[in-house]
């Protein structure tokens, strides 16, 4: 004679045996205490819940695991023959009473939400069919290199790492390879997967090559642009494949840099030409709609707390986003007129800005490259192992978003040579990549991830 058991996420329902006549009945109201089972029940029906370290353990108080775990179905099963049905959210158990029978309950999280098909993304495919150019930052250091496993960031994020890993996306147009090479400025890449305020994953994506004035305009589209010149690049560094790029200035729009009324010389996010006017008017507003509903508003991290250039990437990832990033305690902000006189910090827009585009972090670049590199110095990201190794160097001076926290003025740029801890003035003039997160509702369509085979993705 089979037992049937009827199994919600949090109601369980009994179906006992008397003869021949099954009838229904709910034990305990939500939660079922195994306890509550006959003696030959508790042999045929157990329960295994996943513990912190990613190990099942069978469920030591007898107790209906609560709303932070999904089921495993996956990994849920009978030793000798029975069978676990699935209807929506409802397992049902079929198993005759010498059999035993295992319903397997993971962790709610993002990575086990992806891997175990509950949701279907550009995100989940990627964290599903991660190979060793993807590198997860759980601690738990399953990757060559992993001597450095202390050094991830920490934050449950996956980055790509290596020369050339497959993380190309086509976003904005048509990536079709052409004797003109047209698609080419639609080509983007993946830095990582991150989590989320609603706890999902979404793409960071950063332009493939450097922007040019079609993408962010020139000294007259959009007014009070930050444009400065079209710049070629030194081929001796340069890894893209662009006959000239453009350059801007971080914040400023003329060459006289401290015009205090256009907010010029400082280093807020929220005030800089190349964010307001380039990036987020002409940069965004130029995004074929079809792709551009795919963008999330983001809240930035502005600048970095106190770092140098002895830093490796696990000292920027705190400096800029981790334990020491900026905060009302530890920044001094500038008046507008005078870069050299600290005032209080009262806004929050002074430690983060939201909005659709930025610019890449440096912790972004130092985590680029293989994970034996991690505990280089910033300086020292010159070393042809160290540079050659990370897919984020291109070889062009570009701005960063990350500001320096004790100047009013000096923004935090990416070497041409390599170098990570370099800084300039507002009004210098470099080029820029533009960065987007990607909604975790985007799935992927197509694709490969190859600069050939880029990633096609949709709604």
């Amino acid at each position: 004679m089979k037992k049937i058991f009827l199994i919600f996420p949090y109601i369980l329902i009994v179906i006992i045996t008397s003869i021949n006549f099954y009838q229904n009945k709910i034990i305990n109201n939500q939660k079922l205490l195994l306890s509550k089972y006959t003696a030959k029940d508790e042999t045929l029906l157990s329960m295994m819940i996943e513990n912190e370290d990613g190990e099942y353990k069978e469920s030591e108080d007898n107790s209906w695991p609560g709303n932070d775990y999904i089921l495993n179905k996956d990994r849920s099963g009978c030793e000798n023959g029975g069978t676990l049905e699935y209807q929506g959210n409802n397992v049902y158990v079929k198993a005759a009473s010498s059999d035993r029978c295992y319903v397997y309950f993971a962790i709610d999280n993002a990575t086990n939400r992806c891997l175990l098909n509950y949701e279907e993304s550009l995100a989940c495919d990627l964290i599903k069919n991660k190979d060793n150019s993807l590198i997860y930052h759980d601690g738990k250091c399953d990757y060559e290199g992993e001597e450095n496993c202390t050094l991830e960031a920490g934050d449950l994020s996956y980055r790509f790492v290596g020369a050339n890993p497959n993380n190309y996306v086509c976003f904005g147009g048509d990536c079709s390879n052409d004797p003109n090479n047209a698609g080419y400025k639609y080509l983007y890449r993946i830095i990582g997967l991150f989590i989320n305020n609603e706890g999902n994953y979404e793409a960071k994506l950063i332009k493939a090559d450097a922007a040019t004035k079609e993408d962010l305009g020139d000294a007259t589209t959009p007014t009070k642009s930050a444009y400065v010149k079209d710049a070629s690049p030194n081929v001796t560094y340069y890894k893209g494949k662009l006959d000239n790029y453009a350059e801007y200035y971080w914040n400023s729009t003329d060459s006289t840099h401290l015009t205090a009324d256009n907010n010029t010389n400082t280093n807020m996010w929220k005030n800089s030409n190349l964010n307001t006017k380039n990036l987020n008017e002409k940069y965004y507003n130029g995004i074929n709609p079809t792709y551009k509903i795919m963008i999330e508003k983001h809240e930035w991290q502005i600048g970095s707390g106190f770092s140098n250039s002895s830093y490796n990437a696990k000292l920027m990832y705190d400096a800029e986003l981790g334990d020491n990033k900026l905060t009302s305690s530890n920044i001094s902000c500038y008046d507008q007129g005078s870069p050299t006189v600290a005032r209080q910090c009262n806004e929050i827009n002074d430690l983060t800005y939201e909005d659709y585009v930025g610019l890449v972090h440096i912790n972004d670049y130092m985590y680029g490259t293989l994970p034996n590199y991690w505990n280089t110095e910033a300086v020292n990201y010159t070393q042809d192992a160290v540079k050659n190794s990370d897919w984020l160097y291109l070889g062009i001076y570009e701005w960063t978003i990350s500001r320096v926290s004790n100047n009013g003025n000096v923004v935090k740029i990416l070497d041409r040579t390599g170098l990570a801890s370099n800084s300039f003035f507002v009004y210098a003039n470099y080029g820029a990549r533009p960065v987007i997160y990607l909604s975790s509702d985007v799935k992927t369509i197509d694709g490969s991830g190859l600069e050939t085979e880029p990633f096609k993705i949709g709604l």
